[in-house]
C-alpha cells in the first residue's frame, strides 16, 4: 500500500521538528516520539515503544507524568517550564500540551511539545 502525500508530508514534518514531540493514545502507549524528543531526553534508539508512557520514559518521569495528567484531566497546558535534571546537569525544558480528538471530538490521546531552553553557559 503506497504511503499518502499527507502521511509523507505529516512524516517529515515530524522528523525535522527541532522540538521534542510525544504522543500517548487514551491507553497510554506511545504512538509518536519524534528524534528530538529521543535526542533531548536522550532515549536509545532501539527503545521499545510498545509499552505505557511510563516504561518507556522511566528516565524522564517527569514527562510521563505530565501527558498522563493531561489525559486524564482532559486540561491542556499552553505554555510552562520544567526543571529536568538529567546525569549531573539541570535542564530548563519549556512545554505545552495538548487533548487529541478526532472529528467527532471523541478521546484519543495527549501530547507534548518541548525544547530545551537552557541558558548556554
Amino acid at each position: 500500500m503506497q504511503e499518502s502525500h499527507e502521511s509523507r508530508l505529516l512524516s517529515a514534518i515530524l522528523e525535522n521538528l527541532t522540538g521534542g514531540f510525544i504522543a500517548i493514545d487514551e491507553t497510554k502507549r506511545i504512538m509518536i516520539l519524534n528524534p528530538a524528543a529521543r535526542r533531548i531526553l536522550d532515549l536509545p534508539e532501539g527503545l521499545n515503544l510498545d509499552l505505557s508512557v511510563d516504561q518507556v520514559l522511566m528516565g524522564a518521569p517527569d514527562f510521563a507524568k505530565i501527558l498522563l495528567d493531561t489525559l486524564a484531566t482532559r486540561n491542556p497546558i499552553k505554555r510552562s517550564e520544567i526543571s529536568w535534571l538529567h546525569g549531573n546537569r539541570r535542564h530548563l525544558i519549556g512545554y505545552g500540551t495538548m487533548v487529541l480528538r478526532d472529528a467527532q471530538s471523541r478521546l484519543m490521546g495527549a501530547a507534548i511539545t518541548f525544547q530545551d531552553i537552557t541558558p548556554a553557559r
